[in-house]
């Protein structure tokens, strides 16, 4: 029968005469035990491949050490969830709308950033339609000034665009 590395032991590989002695039982329970807890320290270490599984406590070091200014330690853990994820991306892509609007979407998901081209609007600036599902968003967001909200995405957008207008809809409808 086949085990998985966590249950094979020493004394399956050796003959029948050896894997009998007690010394021999107890040398492999012991390193058997040794090597669960090394796989579960490697488990445990695996941080940037089980982000959807990390602790708030992780993301909020991960977001000092990678150096993420619009990472917010008051955002609740899918926020910051979704901000880790997609740091590295926007790092790569800094200064451009797509990196503007991936990170806007992090932030808030479904928010849509429009260029000034795409509505009509000033030369140089942008806007931002917010999806707010639940007055406790809207009112959460609303308080925020357009400084404020800019500052969050200053990172990724292009220095010389500006924030124009924050627009509110609701994306179910309701």
């Amino acid at each position: 029968m086949i085990k998985s590395l966590r249950q094979a032991r020493i004394t399956d590989g050796l003959p029948r005469v050896l894997a009998r002695q007690e010394w021999v039982i107890a040398l492999s329970e012991a390193l058997g035990l040794a090597l669960g807890k090394t796989l579960d320290y490697t488990d445990e270490s695996q941080i940037y491949t089980r982000l959807d599984t990390a602790p708030e406590t992780v993301l909020d070091v991960l977001a000092v050490d990678w150096k993420i200014d619009w990472y917010d330690t008051g955002y609740d853990i899918e926020q910051k969830r979704r901000i880790v994820k997609t740091a590295l991306n926007i790092r790569r892509t800094m200064g451009t709308a797509g990196a503007a609007r991936t990170q806007a979407d992090a932030i808030y998901p479904g928010t849509k950033l429009e260029e000034w081209f795409e509505y009509g609007g000033t030369h140089g600036k942008f806007r931002l339609r917010v999806n707010i599902t639940t007055v406790e968003e809207r009112q959460k967001f609303a308080a925020m000034t357009i400084a404020e909200i800019e500052r969050r995405l200053a990172a990724a957008k292009r220095f010389s665009a500006h924030l124009e207008e924050v627009e509110y809809y609701d994306a179910g409808g309701t």
